[in-house]
């Protein structure tokens, strides 16, 4: 089974357009295949756009090991290596590695909490809530020197 990058598919500011072509660089180096997906079919039913693509990606990894999503806002060098590492750094890129069960409990836990707390307004960290809760602290972190993420990028504050 290839390996997979997943990027998604939307119209991306001029700003971010080198960091979607260094992953789809990276991607094609390194033998990975590009799996490009667009907004999922339940984006609306969210206040906000990052809930869904938080569900999104757990979804995706959740389905298949071997799977690296990258956010449309992170750069990666050609220096980047997701195999040492069991999964992330923060949310903008998690490698599922061969462990697909660690993305499911994430998911099954995810859709339990909302049905035991329907009135839990704050949905821009429900998710972040369950992977802690699931074991989010014991994950692994990439190098941060293979790879740039645009809004944390001390090189894009002036931006």
């Amino acid at each position: 089974m290839k390996p997979q990058v997943i990027i998604c598919s939307t119209e991306l500011p001029k700003a971010l357009e080198q960091y979607r072509e260094s992953v789809i660089k990276w991607s094609e180096t390194n033998n990975y295949e590009l799996l490009e997906v667009g907004p999922p079919n339940y984006l609306y039913d969210f206040k906000h756009i990052t809930s869904a693509f938080d569900l999104l990606r757990i979804e995706l990894l959740a389905e298949r090991p071997y799977r690296l999503w990258v956010d449309w806002d992170v750069e990666l060098y050609p220096s980047f290596d997701p195999k040492p590492c069991t999964m992330t750094a923060l949310d903008y890129i998690l490698w599922n590695h061969n462990d697909t069960h660690w993305f499911r409990s994430v998911l099954d836990e995810y859709n339990s909490y909302s049905r035991r707390n329907p009135s839990y307004t704050n949905e821009r960290y429900r998710m972040y809530k369950v992977m802690k809760r699931c074991g989010l602290d014991r994950l692994n972190s990439f190098n941060s020197n293979t790879y740039k993420h645009f809004y944390y990028s001390t090189s894009n504050k002036k931006l």
